[in-house]
């Protein structure tokens, strides 16, 4: 690509702040199904999106039922998986330049608001490396065709 004037670079610069909302929003809908799968799995081992455990059952009895159903978390820590329906309805909407983690099963709110599960939704440090690294080549696709840069 050969050189460019500063009033190309301004007008080019003025798109990409225009359209920066939409390139992470785009990409985030895009990586949606993605970022789901990274939080799904770590529910699968009782990880919350601090990186910590999500709190234990507290009956002694569920705790052995559910460690034959799952033995990934260490034994009586919670996956939030029963029947799958939470699991499968976890989502992420893009607002702005972030991604907002929700699920849509009716059971949500209770888990979240009422039963202690506030960090059940969203990525863990471990995970956001991992999504990054999905999420990345997508946004500098975008930037580059709103700026007709290429970047390596």
């Amino acid at each position: 690509m050969g050189a460019i004037t500063l009033t190309d670079l301004k007008s080019r610069l003025d798109k990409l702040e225009n359209g920066l909302n939409s390139i992470m929003q785009d990409a985030v809908s895009d990586t949606a199904k993605e970022f789901a799968d990274l939080n799904r799995t770590q529910l699968t081992y009782g990880i919350g999106s601090d990186g910590k455990f999500l709190r234990k059952y507290k009956n002694d009895a569920y705790k052995k039922k559910k460690q034959k159903m799952n033995n990934l978390p260490p034994f009586g820590v919670a996956d939030l998986k029963v029947t799958g329906d939470f699991h499968k309805s976890i989502t992420v909407n893009p607002i702005a330049t972030k991604a907002v983690p929700t699920a849509t099963d009716d059971k949500t709110e209770l888990l979240i608001k009422y039963m202690g599960f506030s960090n059940a939704l969203g990525l863990n440090e471990d995970s956001l490396k991992k999504y990054r690294v999905i999420l990345q080549p997508i946004v500098i696709r975008k930037f580059s065709e709103i700026t007709k840069l290429e970047i390596r």
